[in-house]
């Protein structure tokens, strides 16, 4: 009996090795993780973000988180560098004790949201 193409039981080489993968990735949902790690990686981004600059903006001085920033604005687009400027002379002109306050509050919520969702099992 002629298989597809007339080319033996079950077709050409190629068709088996692409019917294969496909199989392979089905079983073992190859597709289902690649999905939910580029769904999930870039929500988890913005929580990691701000545990590394948390710190950076509790022990800076202004002056210096300036000068950061001016070496930054060459590679940022221009209205990410202008929001991020307005953000800074916003908080500049705030008291840097309520500053630390919120900021290290946020970090024990933080910190106590991610401990119960490893409890329950669940992701936030």
């Amino acid at each position: 009996m002629q298989g597809m193409f007339g080319l033996g039981h079950q077709g050409p080489r190629w068709w088996r090795v692409a019917r294969g993968s496909v199989l392979r990735f089905s079983r073992h949902h190859v597709l289902d993780e690649a999905g939910a790690v580029a769904v999930f990686m870039p929500l988890g981004l913005g929580p990691a973000m701000t545990e590394l600059v948390l710190p950076y903006g509790l022990f800076t001085e202004r002056a210096t988180a300036a000068q950061d920033l001016l070496r930054l604005a060459p590679v940022m687009p221009e209205d990410a560098a202008r929001l991020v400027g307005e953000q800074l002379a916003r908080l500049a002109r705030q008291d840097r004790d309520t500053l630390g306050l919120g900021g290290s509050l946020g970090a024990v919520v933080n910190a106590e949201l991610e401990k119960a969702q490893a409890a329950t099992g669940t992701t936030g």
